[in-house]
């Protein structure tokens, strides 16, 4: 346990910097340099969302943050996959189990005193 928290620390550490203060770009001249490309250059160098793969970008980069932020190799991936699903089992579990206890608690306290079934 003390290990899983020493990992959450880090990644807050490293992100902390970037989400907690206030970032104003000016992209004047990105724009400028983009209006000045050719069609042909346009198709070359991706400089604007057009085709862009949000799915598959987003993958690289939780793929490049394990890899260079958290020092994990993809030879844990499998485990990490196993302990997830084992994790979704035990919060369904838990879910359903409190749910059961809560209409337990339910029927004791309000529905069988107004149906005179005390036990």
């Amino acid at each position: 346990m003390w290990k899983i928290q020493q990992r959450i620390t880090k990644g807050f550490e490293v992100f902390e910097y970037y989400t907690s203060n206030q970032w104003d770009f000016n992209n004047d001249g990105s724009l400028m340099a983009r209006n000045l490309l050719t069609d042909a250059e346009k198709e070359l160098y991706k400089v604007d969302g057009q085709g862009l793969d949000v799915e598959d970008y987003f993958y690289h980069c939780i793929h490049a943050a394990r890899l260079y932020i958290l020092k994990e190799t993809d030879d844990t991936l499998p485990a990490a996959r196993r302990h997830m699903k084992v994790m979704w089992f035990v919060d369904k579990f838990c879910k359903i189990l409190m749910l059961i206890g809560f209409g337990y608690l339910l029927m004791q306290y309000f529905v069988y005193p107004v149906m005179g079934l005390n036990s």
